[in-house]
């Protein structure tokens, strides 16, 4: 087991994007930026649908891959997550999934 605040550090940024559409590369490496600039280790960007890429090669994926390079962890939450954690799963279950989603993406907790 993992402390996820041992990843993320004791502050991090937070965004949130209410699109109609996946947040894309440059919006992700915006947040990113914004991450290196303050000196943090990381950031949760929630997203309502996701962000772009079905691989880490391409799209959003890439440039989180990019960041992770620099020891600079972005987590991605979506509507899906904040459901689970408005009907009671715990939220720091649901950082550790979304880093294991990311970071780890065959893995299954």
């Amino acid at each position: 087991l993992f402390d996820i605040f041992d990843i993320l550090g004791s502050i991090f940024l937070i965004e949130c994007r209410n699109l109609n559409n996946k947040v894309d590369a440059k919006q992700i490496r915006d947040f990113g930026e914004k991450i290196r600039i303050k000196n943090l280790r990381g950031g949760i960007f929630i997203s309502r649908l996701g962000i772009t890429g079905k691989t880490q090669d391409i799209g959003a994926r890439r440039v989180i891959r990019d960041y992770a390079v620099q020891r600079k962890t972005i987590l991605i939450l979506n509507i899906k997550d904040l459901e689970e954690i408005s009907n009671g799963l715990n939220p720091l279950f649901i950082l550790k999934r979304a880093y294991c989603r990311m970071y780890f993406k065959n893995m299954k907790i």
